[in-house]
């Protein structure tokens, strides 16, 4: 690929420039402290287990509103489901517009991942966990550094690098539920403390084909997770299934991807019954409108043939 001059300079500043520290203490004292800019730099660099960072860019649905308030009218009493929503930043936004209408708003945030381990280790490092036992960093002497560490921290801290390389091979494979527990072990939350701080809006760790949430929702979002880059026809077809059955009828289900080149694409669709219609498009469209329809359409006409009491309200 063939670089412009200012594209290089960028690059070479960057990589120059020394990366800032980042430690679990200094994340948590942000948190408390509501230091918003330092609790967002921390989370945009912890790479999951997936190779997904969890990161949440301010505003990035600004775009969606307008169609998304003019698809769901204000009621005296609306119950929102918002799904893979990360650290719960876009879920206070999606809160606050439907709200500055008036009526009771309850948002509820759900994501595979709201929380991971920070454990002690004796040699004086620490490591950050998955619940599933996967090794996420390694923190020394105050720094937090990613698996595969991006090429200033090579750069600017070598030593930190070759001492949390060998720390992640030590550590590999030696932990899992069973082991996270211990007075050397501290649960890390995931989820903004905006989160916390917002009345309407909660945020609760589920995957979308094992509801924890009961209940259905009048409008349900479902943004950067039924991506054609994460999931085969197929599977997105399960996961909308699945979003159908907590869909209301009369509710909204709205589809988007976020393209940082191009901005936000999705789709909104209404239930009515049985039936399954796009109310509009924002950006062209979602690129799962067919996976997404397919599905939602066979849950609903399975339950349609379901006895009464098994039915979706």
């Amino acid at each position: 690929m063939k670089l412009d001059l200012p594209t290089l300079s960028r690059r070479l500043v960057a990589a120059a420039t020394p990366p800032r520290m980042t430690s679990v203490a200094g994340f948590l004292t942000a948190r408390i402290a509501g230091d918003a800019e330092a609790e967002t730099y921390f989370l945009g660099r912890l790479r999951l287990a997936s190779d997904v960072f969890k990161q949440t860019n301010l505003r990035r649905f600004d775009d969606t509103m307008p169609a998304v308030l003019a698809a769901v009218p204000p009621t005296p009493s609306l119950r929102v489901l918002d799904v893979a929503c990360s650290s719960g930043i876009s879920t206070v936004e999606l809160h606050a517009a439907l709200a500055a209408r008036g009526g009771a708003v309850e948002v509820i945030g759900t994501d595979i991942l709201t929380e991971i381990f920070h454990v002690r280790l004796p040699d004086g490092t620490a490591i950050l966990v998955e619940p599933s036992g996967h090794v996420l960093a390694v923190e020394i002497d105050g720094m937090v550094i990613d698996r595969t560490p991006l090429r200033p921290v090579r750069l600017h801290h070598p030593w930190r690098v070759l001492r949390a390389q060998r720390v992640l091979r030590r550590e590999r494979g030696r932990w899992s539920a069973a082991t996270l527990v211990g007075p050397q072990v501290a649960r890390l939350p995931l989820v903004s403390f905006v989160v916390d701080r917002t009345p309407g809006v909660r945020v609760v760790q589920e995957d979308i084909l094992a509801p924890a949430v009961p209940g259905t929702f009048q409008l349900i979002r479902a943004a950067n997770i039924l991506n054609r880059s994460y999931f085969a026809p197929a599977e997105l077809e399960r996961l909308a299934a699945a979003l159908a059955q907590r869909l209301a009828d009369g509710g909204v289900l709205f589809v988007v991807r976020t393209d940082g080149r191009t901005g936000n694409a999705g789709t909104l669709w209404r239930r009515q019954g049985t039936a399954f219609t796009v109310v509009d498009r924002v950006g062209g469209g979602s690129e799962s409108e067919a996976p997404v329809e397919a599905g939602v359409r066979a849950a609903l006409a399975a339950d349609s043939s379901a006895p009464t009491a098994g039915r979706i309200a």
